[in-house]
């Protein structure tokens, strides 16, 4: 029976009911399934949509995790820090131990020296015993030196016994300046009497005189031990026309000056020529001459007190030339003490005071004065005479000085 459709209606009814056939079976099995696999109850039922969407979210995080796997492998393994080395600690070798030198050489140089500055004899001695020594003003270099007298012979004079008993060992060359305080001549020596250990290579004679000072000079050796060394200055009968007693004399400076324990080449010493002199002969008037004319002039006021008194000196220059570098001397009485004085140095030696011309005005010219002021005890503070300064003498010449 014709319908009125064509061939092409005929088609699309037949693929209508082939999709419509198919949807339902598909219902059928969708519905089939969701009977067999019941959700429990309280959790929610996965859809085959759901499926797919936890396969597809699996499926990119074993992507994400072999990728992370990758880049593991891929980055480079961590290089370890190595471990520093101890640095080892260098072996510090010790220095050498100085060991201090115990060598005892002693430097050549002044073993020995008496000057007499203090106003003592320095430990020299008179011998023998009769010989009188004692401090004088008049030296050849600075303010004392020792004035030797009473002398009855030759082989008389003298002698030092505190030299050191540690001198060392060697080659020494001994010196002395000697003058005479009167007197025209008189040869002199310088001797070592009994020294077991001293061997005088040469003794030197040198003459002395009242006019300026004289070097005397010895060349020895000492050897070891401990036997004391003593050392004497004394006048000898060099020549025939000496006196037959000797003159009293002036000593300073003495030096022992070590040179080593080797010899060294000693020049030869000089022995003056004789005779002395026509005025050395034992006939000749020894009457002394008179004293040179007085050089200066020195007055001085005193003003006491109970205990005590106070003394203005006033010294003037006679000479006709100026003193340079000059020093007074005076005493006072005994058991008196200058407690100060001004406005010059000074030094007091039992009753004998030295007084020394000051740094800034050391020159006293012809005809000039200069005043010194001084405070002392008083020995007797019963007594109405005070016995202040009195013996006055400027470099060693007795002073004119009238007391007012």
């Amino acid at each position: 029976m014709d319908t009125g459709r064509g061939p092409d209606h005929c088609a699309s009814t037949s693929t209508q009911q082939k999709v419509a056939v198919t949807t339902r079976g598909e219902q059928h099995m969708s519905d089939h399934v969701g009977r067999r696999a019941p959700s429990a109850p309280g959790t929610r039922r996965t859809t085959g949509a759901g499926l797919l969407l936890l396969a597809v979210a699996a499926g990119a995080t074993a992507v994400l995790f072999a990728a992370a796997g990758s880049a593991a492998a891929a980055a480079p393994a961590p290089t370890p820090t190595p471990t520093p080395t101890p640095t080892s600690t260098p072996t510090v070798t010790p220095s050498a131990t100085v060991t201090p030198s115990t060598s005892t050489a002693p430097q050549s140089g002044v073993a020995y020296s008496a000057e007499f500055e203090d106003i003592t004899t320095d430990g020299f001695q008179g011998d023998p015993d009769t010989v009188v020594v004692g401090p004088s003003t008049t030296a050849y270099r600075g303010l004392g030196s020792l004035d030797v007298h009473n002398l009855t012979g030759y082989g008389q004079g003298a002698t030092a016994h505190n030299l050191p008993a540690t001198l060392p060992t060697g080659y020494y060359t001994a010196h002395a300046w000697v003058r005479l305080p009167a007197g025209t001549a008189q040869d002199m020596s310088l001797t070592f009497p009994g020294a077991s250990r001293v061997g005088v290579i040469q003794t030197g004679i040198s003459r002395s005189t009242s006019t300026g000072w004289v070097q005397l000079t010895t060349h020895f050796s000492l050897g070891g031990g401990t036997a004391a060394v003593p050392l004497r200055v004394e006048p000898v009968a060099h020549c025939s026309d000496a006196r037959p007693t000797p003159l009293p004399f002036l000593l300073d400076a003495v030096e022992l000056d070590y040179i080593g324990t080797v010899p060294p080449p000693f020049a030869l010493l000089p022995t003056p020529a004789c005779p002395l002199g026509p005025t050395n002969s034992p006939t000749h008037d020894t009457t002394p001459p008179p004293p040179p004319s007085p050089t200066c002039q020195v007055s001085a006021v005193n003003t006491a007190w109970p205990g005590g008194y106070q003394s203005t000196v006033k010294l003037t220059n006679l000479a006709p030339a100026p003193v340079t570098g000059w020093h007074l001397t005076f005493a006072v009485g005994e058991g008196q003490k200058v407690l100060s004085l001004w406005p010059t140095p000074y030094m007091q030696s039992g009753t004998l005071v030295t007084v020394t011309s000051p740094a800034w005005n050391p020159t006293l010219a012809p005809g000039a004065s200069v005043s010194i002021g001084l405070v002392a005890t008083r020995s007797n503070p019963e007594a109405v005479v005070v016995n202040g300064p009195h013996d006055f003498a400027l470099n060693g010449v007795t002073c004119r000085s009238p007391i007012v």
